[in-house]
């Protein structure tokens, strides 16, 4: 019990012997400011200043003005905002890097951005859509530029002042080409600059370009202007390779553009191959269809809407064209909730290539 317990001691023993403990003397109390000084006086030998501890981390040229900024400049003066060039790639990070000091400007002066610091060779396009010449960046988009490469595009934009606000922006079924684009270049106090372009039914847009100016804040971005030749060419093999790729592509697209008119007349639809249509006769009979003994189809209801490749079509005009022409079908139904097949809606008829 005297061991787990202490409530055993006596309480009152305690009380004694504190009362006959002899009071401290004054050199004990001198013991304390003693340790204080020493402990200040080690601390004082082993420190550094600020700049110098900052050396160790930074290149010589980086810590020469940070020392200087952090020595010289008196806490009650107006701060300086001290901007980095951005790093576009590893390969250029020690060309491209520098540090400069970008101060309050007016609608009649000069603007100094980060880059403008650089040497001629250092303003290098990050992307094949743009072209440095001169004090002007020029720049193209044609059908095949990609997202990342309007953010490319947008980022480079911003390292001279400019802005790009992108509306609309629509690509094929296929994620191949653009359909539909719609943007805006904000030139800081001077006003904006927009462009916008569609193709015709799903069809790729135009390429089309134009410059901004690097050094005056009163140089707007403009649209529409003659393009160096590299960019030029560059837009001409972008349109040659989206045509060729539609071709390739062909049944692809046409099948991605008939889900969506299918829709309309029905939520479901089923596709099958013109061969498999015809190697099962029970399903020719659900769909109300006949074949002739000329290989062309009847469709017992005349009143469904038809089209060929799309595009809407007569039952006069389906009468004459012969079933081995034919390649894909959508059929646009309704199913029940048990997954049965229902009414037909309409029907959506695709020819080979050579048709």
């Amino acid at each position: 019990s005297a061991i787990t317990n202490h409530f055993s001691k006596s309480q009152l023993k305690s009380r004694i012997v504190m009362i006959n403990r002899p009071n401290s003397t004054a050199a004990t109390w001198l013991k304390y400011p003693v340790l204080v000084l020493a402990t200040l006086t080690v601390t004082t030998l082993f420190a550094q200043s600020k700049a110098h501890r900052l050396a160790k981390f930074v290149p010589p040229s980086a810590a020469q003005v940070v020392a200087t900024v952090i020595d010289t400049e008196p806490m009650d003066t107006p701060a300086q905002e001290i901007a980095v060039a951005p790093m576009q790639e590893q390969s250029k990070a020690a060309s491209e890097q520098t540090t400069t000091v970008n101060r309050a400007i007016s609608a009649d002066t000069v603007l100094q951005p980060t880059v403008a610091t650089m040497p001629d060779s250092a303003l290098k396009s990050p992307s094949r859509y743009m072209q440095y010449e001169g004090d002007r960046l020029y720049w193209v988009i044609t059908p095949k530029t990609s997202f990342d490469d309007l953010a490319i595009m947008k980022q480079e934009f911003e390292r001279h002042g400019y802005k790009m606000q992108i509306q609309a922006l629509k690509y094929d079924p296929l994620y191949f080409y653009i359909t539909d684009i719609k943007a805006t270049i904000i030139r800081p106090i001077v006003g904006d600059s927009d462009f916008e372009d569609t193709g015709a039914e799903g069809k790729p847009i135009q390429s089309f370009g134009g410059f901004n100016g690097l050094n005056k804040l009163r140089d707007v971005a403009a649209v529409g202007s003659n393009l160096p030749q590299g960019l030029v060419q560059t837009a001409r093999e972008e349109e040659l390779s989206v045509t060729k790729f539609i071709h390739n592509n062909r049944m692809k697209y046409l099948l991605a553009t008939g889900e969506k008119i299918s829709k309309k007349y029905a939520p479901g639809s089923s596709i099958c191959t013109m061969s498999g249509l015809l190697a099962r006769p029970d399903l020719i009979r659900r769909y109300g269809l006949t074949l002739n003994a000329d290989s062309t189809l009847i469709i017992s209801n005349t009143q469904l809407p038809l089209f060929v490749n799309n595009e809407i079509v007569t039952n006069e005009v389906f009468k004459l064209i012969n079933t081995k022409n034919f390649n894909r079908l959508i059929v646009s139904e309704e199913f029940g909730k048990n997954g049965q097949p229902g009414a037909v809606n309409a029907f959506l008829f695709y020819t080979n290539e050579s048709q």
